[in-house]
């Protein structure tokens, strides 16, 4: 049996986070991680849409801690 994909719950729990503040924190990226990883893999759904909140990151307004996580994740997982 297939594990269930996630992306839908990212997808939403993406809108509140920019919403607060137009941006992501690191507990704010620590979430949509655990999200996607609930099931102990990440599946290409879940990848495109992580890469798509990721796209919205402005690298200016966010702290080098959270642009680093973002960046390892992206490389590790190749999105």
């Amino acid at each position: 049996m297939r594990p269930s994909s996630s992306y839908i719950d990212l997808a939403v729990a993406s809108i509140s986070m920019f919403a607060n503040d137009g941006t992501l924190d690191m507990g704010e990226v620590e979430r949509l991680l655990r999200i996607a990883f609930a099931d102990g893999e990440l599946d290409e759904d879940e990848r495109r849409v992580l890469g798509l909140i990721f796209d919205r990151v402005d690298r200016t307004r966010v702290p080098d801690d959270v642009w680093h996580l973002i960046s390892i994740t992206r490389s590790q997982f190749q999105f």
